[in-house]
């Protein structure tokens, strides 16, 4: 049987749901996210750091995990909240589970819950501090999520910049053999604060 959990908003505000991974207790800042596909860019977006993302689409980790499609080298959102994980994942680029994924980062899946009714709590109240947890502990949690450091206290473009440690380039290498003889010797310095793979992507794609 899933271990029941249990997500605390600091308006006292409760979700009740199941472990969806290993990992089984995370705190930061709840925001939704309503897009059908890309849990992963979404996941691995150093924007997201410090915050546990409520996908509102009701079914996620369909087509599982692959390097290609992370935004930078690991998971930065602090947890994943769902409606229902998918069992099963089949993608051709894929070689593990979103689950697998995120475990390998100790990342924590909070999964059958009603995501949708706490999309619609947090569209009123605006994002909020938060804590995720067992549900045997529902009591501690209602504490210590007064306790949760907010993320203008933290140094979360110090933990993103990540300072190019691969070289990333286009998915279609074609895009970079035709943009250099668009663009021959085109220099663009970027300064990492967190910066996305797919931006140095479009970059590289255009002869930079």
């Amino acid at each position: 049987m899933p271990e029941p959990m249990v997500l605390v908003l600091e308006d006292g505000f409760t979700l009740f749901g199941d472990r969806g991974g290993q990992a089984t207790l995370a705190s930061g800042e709840v925001v939704i996210n309503t897009c059908m596909t890309g849990y992963q860019e979404v996941l691995s977006d150093p924007s997201y750091a410090g915050q546990m993302v409520v996908m509102t689409y009701p079914l996620i980790g369909n087509y599982g995990a692959a390097p290609e499609f992370q935004e930078s080298s690991r998971p930065w959102a602090r947890a994943l909240i769902a409606r229902q994980l998918s069992p099963f994942h089949q993608h051709w680029r894929t070689h593990q589970s979103l689950a697998d994924w995120l475990d390998a980062y100790g990342v924590p899946i909070l999964t059958g819950c009603d995501t949708r009714r706490l999309a619609r709590h947090l569209r009123g109240t605006g994002a909020q501090r938060a804590i995720i947890g067992p549900r045997q502990e529902l009591t501690t949690l209602r504490e210590r999520v007064h306790r949760v450091t907010r993320l203008e206290e933290q140094d979360l473009v110090r933990q993103v910049s990540e300072g190019f440690s691969d070289v990333v380039e286009p998915l279609d290498p074609a895009l970079t053999a035709r943009a250099l003889r668009q663009w021959p010797g085109l220099r663009i310095v970027v300064v990492d604060y967190g910066v996305k793979r797919n931006t140095l992507r479009s970059l590289r794609s255009r002869g930079v």
